[in-house]
């Protein structure tokens, strides 16, 4: 019985969404009730991805902007790498502070008026005010409309996930390519906006993704250095460039000096040919806080593989149930292992 009154919603939620692109087909962007309904269709689609259409409004070519590109967010960040200075710094402030996890990645800024976003543009130094609106149309980060009719500018970090990162080191994250897979693993993390009454929470409430935070008023600077610490080795899914300490006149990015990865409460398991014994491989990855397996199921983090390992029934059994695959060089580099 369950299994009719599931497959009856699932009718009547592609059913909307149909209706839903009928109505956006016959409007104008401009008119009113048009960003209620593509917000609507948005939403189901982040929701239900298999059944989005390559007709669907909300996969369409983003409208190029011809006007001037301006980066509006651009005030520097200071790098704190030692927890003295930490401390230092955190006694200093007199006002409540937000520390938030910040993604390692490319920041980018989306530039909203009257609720619309107007275009997308690379934030970092490399290429400042590349338009790259095209390339994140579809990204399910970017809403195209939002309940915010004053001009709104956000920034905020393009990465992809680590165990999409891992598998496909070689593509670029501005790659332009038509791929689900890509756009599903490419995030845009926003993380500050021109408005000082659009915080992480409301952001979040407006449809952006926001990262983990917390925010501390008149605390310790002890207290707030050991959160920082704690943060650092948050199992995030992405990679980590460090914490964003924010208040309303400055950033401050704590990122110590040497940063080494963890496998806490990861279980890997590992096939091939290493280059050391596993028994070796195996204080590695005790020490990094891991646990080495000796099988591959579901609760499996990674594969690590050897060489001549792409034959091994571990391999074959990890590639079915979508368990990410490492290579011994990519092992050493993340985790620092010699």
């Amino acid at each position: 019985m369950r299994i009719y009154m599931y497959v009856d919603k699932l009718r009547g939620i592609e059913e909307r969404m149909v209706w839903l692109r009928g109505q956006l087909s016959e409007m104008e962007p401009s008119d009113q009730e048009y960003a209620v309904l593509y917000c609507e269709l948005e939403k189901w689609e982040r929701s239900y991805p298999e059944f989005i259409v390559d007709e669907s409004p909300t996969q369409k070519e983003f409208e190029r902007f011809n006007g001037e590109i301006s980066i509006l967010l651009n005030r520097k960040v200071n790098e704190i790498a030692e927890q003295a200075e930490l401390i230092d710094y955190l006694a200093g402030v007199e006002q409540s502070v937000s520390l938030q996890l910040l993604p390692k990645g490319i920041e980018v800024e989306l530039h909203y008026e009257h609720g619309r976003l107007r275009y997308s543009c690379i934030a970092d130094d490399s290429a400042s005010g590349k338009d790259v609106s095209a390339i994140l149309a579809s990204s399910q980060d970017v809403p195209r409309y939002i309940s915010y009719d004053e001009p709104l500018t956000v920034r905020g970090s393009l990465f992809y996930t680590s165990s999409f990162q891992e598998l496909n080191p070689e593509i670029d994250l501005l790659c332009d390519r038509a791929d689900r897979e890509i756009q599903r693993n490419r995030r845009m993390m926003v993380f500050r906006s021109s408005s000082l009454l659009a915080d992480l929470p409301f952001l979040a409430k407006l449809g952006f993704l926001v990262p983990y935070y917390r925010v501390f008023n008149q605390e310790s600077a002890e207290c707030m250095a050991d959160e920082c610490e704690a943060m650092i080795t948050y199992s995030t899914g992405y990679e980590l460039k460090g914490v964003l300490l924010s208040t309303r006149e400055e950033d401050v990015l704590y990122r110590p000096a040497i940063t080494k990865s963890r496998l806490d409460g990861k279980t890997v398991v590992i096939t091939g040919v290493l280059s050391k014994r596993r028994y070796d491989f195996r204080k590695d990855i005790e020490a990094l806080g891991g646990t080495l397996a000796g099988t591959v199921t579901k609760t499996v983090d990674f594969l690590l593989m050897g060489t001549n390992g792409t034959g091994t029934t571990k391999y074959q059994k990890a590639m079915k149930l979508g368990i990410p695959i490492m290579t011994e060089e990519q092992f050493k580099d993340r985790y620092d292992v010699k």
